[in-house]
Formats: structure tokens, C-alpha cells, sequence
């Protein structure tokens, strides 16, 4: 994708706006291609990192490794790894808090004229929302309730079904609620007050969090009857193996949009509809050629690699090779 942005999309248009928007992007691209090839695109040079959103995947791959350690000292020894998940989920919830509280940072970035226009000169959102130490309570929370869903497997605990929707509507009505609880902050002249903004900070990267841990809880462990079909589904499966690539994709489509513009545009009904389903029929198009094209064959080519090696490495030891487990999940089946 990096490929693409830096040598291809700038030669797919023109316009008024294209050389500010396209060809400005191509040559972030062209520059600071390594930081996200590294994976540190959200602590160096934040500003110019290609691809807006690569910020995510940096952080993604920093909880990745820090979690392989944790799950490994875990499988060694389940007390020194539960210790160091809690301090973990501890700092995780406690730094943000405490970064906010001294620096008198808004708890909230605001989506405001200056952010529309240009991404990357909100210094704020450079500062509080792309770094890995600011967001990093989900995934480590997460990490902790997988443990816990194995325990409540093991011990055949399961909820019944109007805990499961009950508990669903509760959560999913708090986090709504967290969230609408932002728009208080686009008030002008309002006081700021640290705490809140503290308190806010720390709490609202976590609300979607919450309440995919109760989904995904009481789908292991209870299941939600008539909804386990649509869970089951192949079409929403495939959807989910598009998702990545959408994440990847979705800026660059907006942006194509917005830069081959010509004229000043009325932001009717009508336009808003007609633009939002051409930029997600682009979206799924492109990532399903991304997928087709990069994703898969390289994961066969990978899998094959190593499995190759797998048994080749099995004949030098003398010992059989077995074929890999199998899950008996119906998704799994179905797909």
C-alpha cells in the first residue's frame, strides 16, 4: 500500500487540489517509508509517517510483542505472568491519566477546521492519541479476560441467555454513553477542569473495548442463540478478513475523492449519500484485490515455507511430522 500511495495514486487524477493532497503524500511516502516498515511511525517523525493511519498498525505490532512475552512467561509460570499482565494493564490505565492531569492536554481530540484539513498538523493528536502508552489498556484488557474465558471454559461456566443480552444492552448503552459524553467538550467557553479531562482521557479509548470483551465472552462461553448464525455466517466472515485492508485503504480512497473535486460542492443529502457508498464500493474493491492479489498468496507461500521446513527438519531428527490440529469451531467449518 505504501507502493501504491508513493508511485501509482499520483498519477490516477488531477485537479485544483490533487497536487496538495496526492503528490504531498506520495513524497511523506518516499521519505519515511522506513518508520513504518519499522513499525515506529507513531514515536518518529509523527508527522510525516505514510499512511495516516499506520500509526495503528505501529502500536498493533508494539502490543504484539510485548503480549508474546507475556503469554510466554504465563505458559512457564501462570503467577509471575498474571504479576506482570497486572502491572502492565496497571500503567496502561495509569499514564494516560497521570500525561493528561500534568500537561493540561484536552481529554478529548477534537474534530475541528484545522484537523479536516490537514491530519497531521494536530499536535495534540500527535502527543496523546497515536502513541502505543496511551491507548494501550484494550489490548492488554483483552489479553487478561482470554485467560479468564479459558478458566470459564474449563470450568463449564456459562451465562444464560438473558444475562448475555442484558448484560450486552447495559455495556453497549454505557459506552454510547461515554462517547456522547465527549460533545461537552466542543462547548466554548467552557471550563476546563483537569480531572475530568484526566478521567475522560483514560476512559474513552476503552468503551468499544468493553464491550467487544462481553461479546466475545459470552460468545465462548454461552453463546447468543439465534445470533451465533450471524456470527456464523460465511459473508460476515469474509467481511472480516477484508477489514485489515480497509483499514489500509479507506484514507487514500477519501482522499482521491476529496482532491479530484473541481468545483465548490453543496454538502446536500444527496451528496453525502451518493459519496459515502462510491468511497465504500472503492474501499471493498480495493481491498479485495489487495487481499487477492498480496494478502493470500503470501500467507500460502509463507505457511508452505515453513511447514517445508517443518518436515524437513522432522526427517533429519527421525521424528514423524503430524498433520496440524484441526479446529472444531463451526466458523472454521463453514469457511
Amino acid at each position: 500500500m505504501m507502493a501504491i500511495t508513493a508511485h501509482f495514486v499520483p498519477h490516477l487524477g488531477d485537479g485544483p487540489l490533487w497536487p496538495n493532497n496526492s503528490w504531498e503524500e506520495a513524497e511523506i511516502c518516499k521519505n519515511y517509508w522506513w518508520t513504518n516498515l519499522l513499525f515506529i511511525s507513531n514515536f518518529v517523525d509523527v508527522k510525516y509517517q505514510c499512511l495516516i493511519l499506520s500509526w495503528y498498525l505501529s502500536c498493533d505490532i508494539q502490543f504484539f510483542v510485548i503480549g508474546v512475552i507475556v503469554v510466554y512467561l504465563y505458559t512457564k509460570n501462570p503467577k509471575y505472568g498474571i504479576t506482570l499482565l497486572g502491572t502492565i494493564i496497571g500503567l496502561s490505565i495509569s499514564v494516560p491519566f497521570i500525561i493528561t492531569l500534568l500537561t493540561g492536554r484536552e481529554g478529548l481530540d477534537s474534530i475541528i477546521i484545522p484537523y479536516i484539513v490537514s491530519m497531521r498538523n494536530i499536535l495534540s493528536l500527535n502527543e496523546s492519541y497515536r502513541p502505543s502508552y496511551m491507548r494501550a489498556t484494550p489490548f492488554f484488557v483483552g489479553l487478561a479476560m482470554s485467560f479468564v474465558v479459558e478458566k470459564m471454559k474449563e470450568k463449564k461456566v456459562k451465562f444464560s441467555q438473558t444475562v448475555v443480552h442484558g448484560g450486552l444492552f447495559s455495556i453497549c448503552t454505557f459506552t454510547l454513553w461515554v462517547q456522547c459524553y465527549g460533545a461537552v467538550f466542543y462547548e466554548r467557553n467552557r471550563p476546563y477542569y483537569p480531572l475530568e479531562h484526566a478521567l475522560y482521557s483514560t476512559i474513552c479509548h476503552c468503551t468499544w473495548a468493553v464491550a467487544g470483551i462481553w461479546i466475545t465472552t459470552s460468545y465462548f462461553t454461552s453463546g447468543y442463540g439465534l445470533l451465533d448464525n450471524l456470527f456464523n455466517n460465511r459473508f460476515v466472515a469474509i467481511l472480516g478478513k477484508l477489514s485489515y485492508h480497509i483499514l489500509l485503504v479507506n484514507i487514500t480512497v477519501m482522499q482521491t475523492s476529496q482532491s479530484s473535486q473541481r468545483l465548490p460542492v453543496h454538502l446536500s443529502s444527496r451528496y453525502v449519500f451518493d459519496s459515502y457508498f462510491y468511497d465504500v464500493f472503492i474501499c471493498y474493491l480495493m481491498a479485495i484485490i489487495l487481499y487477492l492479489v498480496v494478502h493470500e498468496p503470501f500467507v500460502k507461500l509463507t505457511n508452505k515455507l515453513f511447514y517445508q521446513r517443518k518436515i524437513i527438519s522432522s526427517f533429519k531428527n527421525g521424528t514423524p511430522i503430524k498433520k496440524p490440529a484441526t479446529c472444531s469451531s463451526k466458523t472454521v467449518k463453514k469457511d
